[in-house]
């Protein structure tokens, strides 16, 4: 961030009453553009940045916000028209210094796979897990700017005095947009959080962001006359623009999991009510206390309660020593969703996922045993979300199989008496081990590289930059995880 953009960014907290910790500054990241970083030591537990709820920006909350809502235009592509609409206001908006100190952010906005004008650079990308996951596929983008953003236009151009932008600038702001939404509330929604997209993101963050999220939909406060059920929830950690990832990584097993789970009743507990009557003892009040200070304390406590829901606050879950930069997340996601996203990998990402459900039908095709297969995925339609492999909690050097894998190999190369039986009474261990290397090795096949190395991808990054390093980054952090998982089939 320049000097004049890191100014003006500054000018709009003191304008909104936002608040920086004193012992953080905003300077040049070796990951490129700028980051945030500790002069001094600091706690887990400091909140390093507050920013009221009224200095964010929504679709909510913007000057056309009657107009959105008769398009239904919400989530990022009503997010980009408010700020579109807000910026042609200069310095007549009330973001208008928030909107200065993204301008160099929007001058060099990386490009995502979809949009990279280097074919070559984009066919690096086949075979891996972005293009499973249509992250080189512009169809929806092209349909959401065709079908929501020009007819807005078309219909209110005029009276808000803007033009539609090129399909060109769209495709930029989706990005810069994206990349800088954080859900804040249920009023708000997703919202442009000045300050809190300073911090890049890290798969070992150093803070979370943290926002009431359980507001009135219909007005934005705490307490209201709205007669909406209550809902209590502190919605902490990261950048929103898109949903999770789940890839498999589900709370709730089905019944082809490898761990099957007891029925609800040989589990459930019983939760006794206890019915606590009031005695003489609880209705005692201190001494000088009486009634009416009671009722001044309890319109305190809500007074405070109402002032923390109108603040979104980062703060730290680790130590940092001064000096060290501070890191945010934008959610534990693989490399594959980070680029499709956001335009940028990171090398040794400990949240790698790869899939292997290709390979699981071409093994059970060339076994002869399809029907199996479409028996299983009959029972479960996420069954292909489930077969897959990836880093263990967070650690690159332990491997976790996905819920489905080792029974689908065991339905797999069950004999046919077994399968018409549904009995296996012999130990398929090794058998399933030998299964999941046949599968690991197909999926290396994808990469058409010559059996290239994750290390050897890992020393051509010096000598490449942009879009071909993003490349590069993808297919060595993947063939990283196959190797990794490989070795401890051995």
């Amino acid at each position: 961030m320049s000097d004049e953009a890191s100014k003006s960014l500054l000018k709009f907290f003191d304008d909104n009453e936002c608040w920086i910790h004193p012992e953080v500054e905003i300077r040049t990241s070796k990951l490129g553009g700028t980051g945030v970083f500790a002069k001094k030591d600091l706690d887990a537990g400091d909140i390093v940045l507050k920013v009221p709820k009224s200095a964010c920006l929504s679709p909510r909350t913007c000057g056309i916000a009657n107009l959105l809502d008769e398009h239904d235009l919400d989530n990022i592509a009503g997010l980009l028209v408010a700020f579109l609409y807000e910026r042609s206001l200069g310095d007549q908006s009330p973001w208008h210094e928030f909107f200065e100190s993204l301008k160099p952010v929007i001058a060099d906005v990386p490009e995502i796979p979809k949009f990279w004008s280097n074919d070559e650079d984009r066919a690096l990308l086949s075979g891996t897990e972005v293009e499973e996951i249509g992250g080189l596929e512009t169809g929806e983008d092209e349909e959401v700017y065709q079908e929501l953003i020009v007819p807005f236009f078309e219909d209110n151009g005029k009276l808000i005095n803007l033009e539609c932008p090129s399909f060109d600038e769209f495709k930029k702001l989706v990005v810069v947009i994206a990349s800088r939404a954080f859900e804040v509330d249920q009023f708000r929604e997703l919202c442009l959080v000045p300050g809190a997209c300073l911090f890049n993101h890290s798969d070992d963050p150093d803070l979370h962001f943290q926002t009431d999220f359980g507001v009135c939909p219909v007005c934005g406060d705490v307490y209201c006359d709205h007669d909406v059920e209550e809902q209590e929830h502190e919605h902490s950690g990261s950048c929103c623009s898109g949903g999770d990832h789940h890839h498999g990584h589900d709370d709730e097993e089905d019944d082809w999991s490898d761990e099957s789970v007891d029925g609800d009743d040989d589990e459930e507990r019983e939760e006794e009510m206890e019915e606590v009557e009031s005695g003489d003892e609880d209705e005692e009040m201190e001494d000088g206390e009486t009634e009416e200070d009671e009722e001044e304390g309890d319109e305190h406590d809500e007074d405070e309660e109402e002032e923390d829901s109108e603040i979104c606050d980062m703060q730290l879950q680790n130590d940092i020593k001064a000096g060290k930069e501070i890191f945010n997340t934008y959610g534990d996601l693989p490399n594959s969703m980070l680029l499709a996203r956001y335009g940028f990998a990171i090398w040794n990402n400990s949240q790698e996922v790869i899939s292997l459900w290709k390979e699981a039908m071409a093994y059970a095709k060339k076994a002869g045993r399809m029907d199996r297969l479409k028996m299983l995925r009959k029972r479960d339609p996420e069954l292909s979300e489930k077969v897959f492999v990836a880093y263990s909690d967070g650690d690159v050097n332990k491997i976790e199989w996905g819920p489905c894998v080792n029974a689908m190999l065991t339905l797999l190369l069950m004999t046919d008496q077994e399968y018409k039986k549904k009995v296996c009474s012999r130990r398929l261990d090794k058998d399933i081990n030998k299964a999941k290397k046949l599968l690991l090795n197909a999926r290396l096949k994808r990469y058409e590289d010559g059996g290239m190395t994750s290390e050897e991808y890992k020393k051509v990054l010096p000598k490449v930059e942009g879009t071909k390093k993003a490349a590069i980054v993808i297919r060595g952090t993947e063939k990283k995880v196959i190797e990794t998982a490989l070795k401890t089939l051995k």
